[in-house]
């Protein structure tokens, strides 16, 4: 028979074992409490103290764990996120900052943003870039449109995307719906499917907008039969149903009954 040990656990605990435990387990269950109590003020602290922890997988928990939302969190936290936007040593990390800082649209940020965008790692510089659209979208679509020539993938490819289709940019159409046929299946592809929604909700021409929606089509599918019970629901529920709403509400009946004609039954 195995005996369970119940533990109840404090705050004051908590703070005491995040401080003198010293083991990476020991000060992560730590940290995930402390996030579980943004309304302590002495939680927040020790969040706080959680950005500076000597380990970067603990500074990227902490950073997961704050709601800007809260006026006197983000006034307690925004110069230690700040300083890991721009100090930390690792991408993750200092993609994390970004992407906390990016809804603030603080234009004291905007140098940083800017000159993040050229920073090696993908997840960096495309938090960057989006981060730099809120602030200055005329330098973030010249900034993707220059990046679009150039290779890129995960984040950076997902920002330049987003930027050049919300610009209505019509020669992305080629960009994007390349890329989405040459990917395997993949997550990768399957995460570019946003991008090809948000893409085809702008295009008017009837033989783009029919070759675009039969791609995503075409993925669908290509899904082995075991996961698409699993797939399906977003894949036509979401995507391709959302698009045809949009096509609907904008007077695109054609192009809304060309999707509904690919739902099937389904």
């Amino acid at each position: 028979m195995i005996l369970r040990v119940s533990e109840n656990k404090n705050l004051a605990n908590y703070i005491h074992q995040y401080r003198y435990a010293g083991k990476y387990m020991d000060r992560r269950e730590a940290v995930e409490f402390f996030g579980r109590k943004l309304d302590d003020s002495d939680a927040a602290t020790m969040l706080g103290v959680a950005l500076k922890d000597p380990s970067h997988r603990i500074r990227g928990l902490a950073l997961s764990k704050l709601d800007m939302k809260r006026e006197v969190l983000r006034k307690q936290m925004e110069p230690a996120i700040a300083d890991l936007a721009v100090n930390e040593k690792y991408p993750t990390v200092r993609a994390a900052a970004i992407d906390k800082l990016e809804p603030l649209k603080n234009p004291a940020y905007r140098s940083m943003f800017d000159k993040a965008t050229f920073d090696s790692s993908y997840s960096v510089s495309g938090e960057a870039l989006e981060a730099l659209s809120l602030l200055d979208s005329t330098s973030a679509l010249r900034r993707a449109e220059a990046f679009a020539n150039q290779p890129s993938r995960g984040t950076l490819e997902k920002s330049i995307n987003n930027i050049l289709v919300r610009s209505g940019n019509q020669q992305v159409y080629d960009r994007i719906t390349t890329r989405f046929a040459a990917l395997p299946l993949s997550n990768d592809k399957f995460s570019m499917l946003e991008d090809m929604s948000q893409l085809l909700a702008n295009v008017s021409d009837d033989a783009k907008f029919r070759k675009g929606v039969d791609l995503i089509v075409d993925f669908r599918e290509s899904i082995p039969s075991e996961y698409r019970s699993q797939l399906d629901p977003y894949i036509n529920g979401v995507i391709l149903t959302g698009l045809m709403n949009k096509k609907r509400e904008k007077g695109f009946a054609g192009h809304a009954d060309y999707v509904k004609s690919k739902l099937g039954g389904k």
